[in-house]
């Protein structure tokens, strides 16, 4: 009898761990155990009105600041690269930069190479790479740095004491020149980004270049990770410039900088600021991302969009893609949206990284984040919120560009088989790990 209680005892004991077990798991990688969150305002704020820029500011805790010259859009890595060198070689007292990705080729090296020459001439040269995407970069180039004079570190190096937040890694990419000409957008430092992504091994990205406040927003980003990683405050004219802009502002044009940095359970600043303005469309919403897995609020704003008249279009890769597992997980979504009115577009000749949301041709959302939950929840990101009609029109340009390079998935002709179908849920399930 004692063994038979014993063996009971130990069969409960079997089955308890293993449900333990699988419902810890479920809870870390899935999100099968989060309940839906109900998004919702006071009242309906519309874009281009006080009401949404006061709104904004309160989810960024950032000003909204005047734009003085027109945002200058590269959609070429190559020229990109003429145009950053032609500047770092201008460079009379900093450069910062930081990037996600760095891999030794002509891309990367090009860019060492000019920023040694200006570390020997005495410029402050400030490099931050990510622990994960900059571990390629080439040692002996930024052992020159370093020996010209340069500072490099890493974020979050992968450590056993720092395993628990080995998987939040910093995605932002941003390049500061004198303290008062930056870039920021989607491309990283890699030879595939070269060129207009036209060809199935090239990146089809964007790159954005200005000047005055929004320069000095992204100098405050990188400065905010760097003291967070190397604990140096940069300070001084060198990084800050008293005068830092001679242009007026720009009639009816503003920014809101959003420096995203995510912490368990608090992570809604950026879901919140694309939720708005996807509430906030009349017109039109045109979304450009490499990574489509929205978690269901901003799916049902979407919806919610067409069904009060707003065209909503997206492009996302098509069969040039990074990852096939997180392009399954975005087909997990077609259904939806698809059945919701909602047209959907594969970029064909290339890889597409394009990173951007543009509405009712004047308020658009640009940066480093990506349409998934590793940005909204897990990754450092810096996106700026633009009201700009001139440089909203460009962007719709290069979308309507793009479009016409891409290849329209039909609600009539979605019928994947039952086995995809399937793939494509379970997929999905672990989307929280995209």
């Amino acid at each position: 009898m004692k063994t038979f209680f014993f063996h009971k005892t130990i069969t409960f004991l079997a089955i308890f761990a293993v449900v333990t077990i699988i419902f810890i798991l479920a809870s870390l990688f899935t999100s099968l155990t989060e309940p839906p969150l109900k998004v919702h305002s006071t009242d309906r704020v519309l874009i281009g009105t006080p009401k949404f820029q006061s709104t904004v500011e309160s989810i960024t805790r950032s000003p909204s600041l005047p734009i003085e010259t027109p945002i200058i859009i590269f959609d070429d890595g190559t020229k990109f690269l003429e145009d950053l060198l032609i500047e770092i070689s201008g460079a009379k007292d900093s450069v910062t930069i930081t990037n996600y990705i760095f891999h030794e080729g002509v891309m990367t090296n090009s860019i060492f190479d000019a920023l040694i020459k200006k570390a020997e001439e005495g410029v402050a040269i400030r490099i931050l790479l990510d622990a994960y995407g900059g571990r390629k970069a080439p040692e002996e180039k930024l052992e020159a740095l370093r020996e010209a004079g340069a500072k490099t570190a890493i974020f979050r190096p992968i450590r056993v004491r720092t395993l628990t937040r080995a998987h939040r890694r910093t995605h932002m990419r941003t390049i500061v020149i004198d303290g008062h000409i930056a870039y920021t957008g989607g491309l990283a430092f890699e030879d595939s980004w070269l060129g207009d992504g036209t060809e199935k091994d090239h990146w089809r990205d964007t790159m954005f270049k200005y000047d005055g406040a929004m320069a000095r927003a992204t100098q405050d980003q990188f400065n905010s990770l760097w003291r967070q990683t190397d604990g140096e405050i940069l300070t001084g004219e060198a990084f800050y410039p008293s005068a830092y802009t001679t242009n007026p502002p720009r009639d009816e044009s503003y920014f809101v900088s959003l420096f995203h940095i995510p912490a368990p359970d608090v992570s809604a600043d950026l879901l919140d600021i694309i939720w708005l303005t996807i509430s906030g469309a009349e017109s039109h919403i045109l979304l450009s991302t490499p990574y489509l897995t929205p978690p269901p609020e901003i799916v049902e704003a979407l919806t919610e969009a067409v069904r009060r008249g707003v065209e909503v279009e997206i492009i996302v890769p098509g069969t040039y893609t990074d990852s096939k597992l997180i392009q399954s997980a975005t087909r997990s979504y077609y259904e939806k949206l698809l059945e919701a009115g909602i047209r959907i577009f594969e970029y064909e000749p290339g890889r597409f990284h394009e990173k951007s949301l543009t509405v009712d041709g004047r308020w658009s959302l640009i940066g480093s984040a990506n349409m998934d939950n590793r940005s909204a929840s897990l990754n450092v990101e810096n996106i700026f919120g633009i009201e700009d009609q001139e440089f909203a029109l460009a962007l719709e340009e290069q979308f309507e560009e793009n479009k016409s390079r891409s290849k329209e998935l039909l609600k009539a002709d979605w019928h994947p088989n039952l086995f995809k179908q399937s793939y494509y849920q379970i997929v999905s399930l672990f989307a929280k790990q995209f």
